[in-house]
This record gives C-alpha cells, sequence and structure tokens, in this order.
C-alpha cells in the first residue's frame, strides 16, 4: 500500500473508533440514569412514598414509576 492510502485507513479507523466511543458513553450514562430512577423509585417506596409522589419526584407519569419500581426487582 502507498502511504497516502495508509493514512486515509489509519484516519477513517479513528474516526470510526471515536463514533463508536461516543455511542457507548451515550448509551452507558442513559442506562446509569435508568439505574438511578429505578433506584430512587424504590427507595421512595420503602419510605412510604405513593406513586403519586414517586412519579412527580422523577418527572415521569404513575406508569412510568410503577414500571421503573417492579424493573428493580428484576436486575
Amino acid at each position: 500500500m502507498n502511504d497516502l492510502f495508509e493514512s486515509y485507513l489509519k484516519d477513517e479507523f479513528q474516526r470510526g473508533d471515536a463514533q463508536g466511543f461516543q455511542r457507548g458513553e451515550k448509551s452507558g450514562f442513559q442506562k446509569g440514569e435508568a439505574k438511578k430512577a429505578r433506584e430512587t423509585a424504590v427507595c421512595l417506596k420503602n419510605m412510604g412514598m405513593n406513586v403519586a409522589f414517586i412519579a412527580k419526584a422523577l418527572k415521569v407519569d404513575e406508569n412510568q414509576a410503577t414500571a421503573l419500581m417492579d424493573e428493580a426487582y428484576v436486575e
């Protein structure tokens, strides 16, 4: 291979790595937020808070709050 082509391939590979890293980072962040929301929902439930309060605290609707509390026991 010539140097120009090798340089092109190296640049494309590095660009692909950066994009893959960004997607992975975003995915990890979203999973972390979801985990924290589940933990918070369960904690508030254990403190005796009702579903309406938990939903308001998490800025989700009551169905989502209930689902978060149910999902916490799956992991």
